[in-house]
């Protein structure tokens, strides 16, 4: 179960055998999820001991001296898992007032081993036969006591049995045998034990893989007269790869010895008498002599590595070590590139190390290449796959397609509304070559923005009436470090949209026309303006409804009379001598915006008409005693119009 999330992981199952022994723990690495993607978690598995090795003694035969002299319950030998051992640290104050009476000698290290752990490990002594009541086991510390008196007339030599078991009474297949000897009290060695020939010990050489071949002799003889010498190996061999001729003393290899699992074996051989029982022992050091019959092991058949793209010739990359169990010349190891590699790389023949030959491409992302390792005279090898990926440097600026660009956009262009994008090539890879822009000068009012790819966008609402002409100065900076950047000129420029309409200088014109004037009199101009621009902006004049009286040009919004009027008349008429229109102006965009105005024309009066009394004849009456300057009649003398007719 996953101790994160509580969520099941993977059922395991073994899948082959495992050994406590062998294996204490074992670590699975589990990738999860799928494409790639993934992630890890070590799980360490436990494997449990099941009692399944029974203890094992080595050697299995011993040998040692007592004196007869030697106190009771005191400690002769000591047979446990580790080591055979006279005890002295313990009882060194008891043994320095006996040793010159009783030397008690040893001659093996004893050990009995159970390779299962906990109480399938702990191991139990007994003795089961040879003892005769003299003798007695610790049967948890393994020391050999004495339990009567020795007495050498009586009986000179004891061959004990030892057993050992573990605590869930698995029994060693073959007990350990303990010959010991009853000694004068003088501890002395008898005169009667054998004399090797070579008292100092011997020292035999062999090569290895030799089976069945003689290493070396060792004899030794007797004093006694007509005594048979046996000779036998007791401890250095624990494999049991050596043999001795239990006559000759010649040893020999009876399994491969092979000298990279060990050099040296130290042997300690005893020779003893069958006729009174006395030994004597010696060393016998052989040494493995190797021959080249291992291949150079590099410590992973696979690697990889990683090299900048800028690194020059001869540039270390990689150590291809391999080692050679052999020694001397066999364990020499030389370093070749094997075929199909990649000839961007060298290697350097006496030490493995992997190194740039000619200038790397970054382009190519990934070399693979193989390092052959051979040792020694024989034509043996191995080989390690290496990839090399090359990391790029930063030694590319992002180069802009354009050192200026420019642009239009109409000022109808809504916020948000992406209009361009710039774009930058950087010749570096990842990192290094992603590149990113900004607007860092030219954008005060922050019209605009700039994606991270490069696409401009508005950024608040255009007018082309308030400015139509934008610069701006973008950046464009990859992801390296350090950051190497480049930057270009933006022109913008708005483009108009129909967003205004036409608007007359006056709200109001007020004109006027004599009465009488010809047609296609000039009558007075009315003018509109336009914000915008180009056909946005071209204007067309015409009146709101058709009329008979006045005209106007389209373009320049001359008004003109279409005939000639009398004011007169006009007035006889019950109007005022005054018209009042409307003029339209509507600009040439798609669709058209139009403004208005009112255009009032008066008829002006002209001396068209003589005055005239409103009667021929006038009769007043006056009394004859009228004062000066009194009234008489008032004559009017003209009118406009005559309400007799």
């Amino acid at each position: 179960m996953c101790a994160c999330s509580g969520h099941r992981i993977q059922d395991y199952v073994v899948a082959s055998p495992r050994k406590w022994e062998s294996e204490i723990g074992t670590r699975l690495f589990l990738p999860q999820g799928s494409p790639p993607l993934s992630s890890s978690t070590t799980i360490t598995l436990s494997v449990l001991d099941v009692n399944d090795n029974v203890p094992v003694f080595y050697p299995v035969t011993y040998f040692t001296h007592v004196a007869d002299t030697h106190p009771i319950r005191f400690p002769i030998i000591q047979v446990t898992n580790h080591v055979l051992h006279v005890h002295v640290n313990s009882c060194r104050k008891l043994l320095s007032q006996q040793v010159s009476q009783w030397k008690m000698r040893f001659v093996f290290q004893i050990k009995a081993i159970d390779l299962d752990s906990g109480e399938n490990g702990e191991i139990q002594y007994s003795i089961q036969d040879g003892a005769d009541q003299k003798f007695a086991i610790d049967p948890v510390t393994g020391w050999v006591t004495l339990t009567a008196q020795l007495n050498r007339e009586a009986q000179a030599y004891y061959r004990v049995t030892v057993s050992a078991q573990d605590r869930p009474g698995r029994v060693a297949s073959q007990p350990a045998i303990l010959h010991v000897w009853v000694a004068d009290d003088d501890g002395a060695t008898p005169r009667a034990a054998p004399v090797f020939a070579q008292p100092d010990g011997y020292t035999f050489t062999v090569t290895e893989e030799s089976t069945n071949r003689e290493i070396g002799t060792i004899s030794a003889r007797s004093p006694e007269r007509n005594a048979v010498v046996s000779y036998s190996i007791v401890d250095g061999d624990p494999e049991g790869r050596l043999s001795m001729d239990l006559r000759t003393g010649r040893i020999q290899a009876v399994r491969p010895l092979d000298r990279e699992e060990q050099a040296r074996y130290a042997l300690t051989v005893v020779a003893s008498t069958g006729a009174t029982g006395m030994y004597a022992q010696t060393t016998v050091d052989v040494t493995v002599q190797d021959i080249d019959d291992n291949a150079p092991e590099f410590p992973v058949t696979s690697a990889e590595a990683e090299a900048d793209e800028n690194w020059p010739v001869g540039h270390a990359v990689y150590l291809a070590s391999a080692s050679d169990p052999d020694e001397g010349d066999n364990a020499v190891v030389t370093y070749t590139i094997g075929p199909g590699s990649s000839a961007l790389f060298s290697v350097d023949r006496v030490t493995g190390m992997v190194r740039v030959a000619q200038k790397l491409d970054v382009t190519q992302g990934t070399y693979a290449l193989s390092v052959t390792a051979r040792g020694g005279t024989r034509p043996v090898s191995s080989t390690l796959q290496l990839r090399v990926r090359v990391r790029d440097v930063n030694d590319h600026t992002p180069t802009f397609s354009s050192a200026r660009y420019e642009i239009a956009v109409s000022e109808s262009v809504a916020v948000n509304d992406r209009f361009f994008t710039v774009s930058a090539a950087d010749a570096d890879t990842g990192p290094n070559g992603a590149v990113v822009y900004e607007i860092v000068q030219g954008n005060v009012d922050r019209n605009f923005g700039i994606f991270p790819d490069g696409v401009l966008y508005v950024a608040q609402p255009l007018d082309r009436e308030t400015q139509d002409t934008f610069m701006l100065t973008i950046t464009a900076r990859d992801h390296g470090d350090p950051a190497r950047s480049a930057t270009t000129d933006v022109f913008i420029y708005v483009l108009d949209a129909n967003d205004n309409p036409p608007v007359f200088t006056n709200n109001t014109y007020n004109m006027a026309v004599d009465e009488n004037v010809a047609m296609d009199t000039f009558v007075g101009v009315v003018r509109a303006t336009d914000k915008d621009s180009g056909q946005n902006a071209e204007l067309y004049y015409k009146f709101e409804n058709e009329n008979e009286n006045f005209e106007i040009d389209t373009i320049t919004g001359i008004i003109r009379t279409k005939r000639s009027f009398d004011r007169e008349a006009m007035m006889r008429d019950g109007s005022e001598a005054t018209w009042s229109v409307v003029v339209i102006a509507t600009d040439a965009g798609t669709p058209s915006r139009s403004g208005s105005a009112v255009v009032q024309v008066a008829v002006r009066d002209v001396n068209d008409n003589a005055p005239r009394f409103v009667r021929d004849t006038y009769e007043p009456s006056l009394y004859e005693n009228a004062e000066v300057n009194t009234q008489v009649r008032k004559i009017p003398l003209f009118y406009f119009y005559s309400h007799e007719e």
